[in-house]
């Protein structure tokens, strides 16, 4: 096992442990939060009539999908 100043070092150190525990709770409470507010945010665009079009482009062509 390697030392570090007189300690042993483990493979996955409890602050790694911790951070890769802690993102993926992020990343799957981020994922159910989008899940969630895609069919939401669907129908608002939907009714606002902004489907189907490049908003960031000036001279996109009408595509609808």
């Amino acid at each position: 096992m390697k030392q570090i100043e007189g300690r042993p070092i483990s493979v996955i150190d409890r602050f790694d442990l911790f951070t890769i525990v802690f993102d993926i709770l992020i990343s799957i409470i981020g994922g159910l939060i989008v899940h969630r507010l895609i069919p939401m945010l669907k129908e608002k665009f939907i009714k606002a009539q902004l489907w189907g079009y490049d908003l960031n482009k000036r001279n996109s062509r009408e595509v609808k999908v």
